[in-house]
């Protein structure tokens, strides 16, 4: 599991997350996770769904980062906007 881990880790890092240890966060949390579940439902084959945790964990970061970014991008308009108004104002 340890070796799967480790490269689907570097493979998400590399392709999706761009940041060493926000992935690392990501691997650690899915184990945690993958070891709570399996605590209560018998699992067979361990690694898909290690693997569909580590996606999902993936995909809410990537979400998260999206979101924060729009909102990010909404707020310096809105600065620019503000700015521009008040450039105006003293034009006129």
């Amino acid at each position: 599991i340890t070796t799967r881990l480790v490269g689907s880790e570097m493979c998400i890092r590399d392709r999706y997350i761009h940041n060493e240890m926000v992935a690392e966060d990501i691997a650690s949390e899915s184990l945690i996770k993958l070891w709570q579940w399996i605590q209560d439902n018998p699992v067979e084959n361990i690694e898909p769904m290690l693997l569909s945790i580590l996606r999902n964990k993936a995909l809410d970061y990537l979400r998260h980062e999206s979101m924060k970014q729009q909102v990010i991008t909404r707020i310096s308009e809105k600065q620019n906007e503000e700015l521009a108004l008040r450039l105006s104002s003293l034009e006129d």
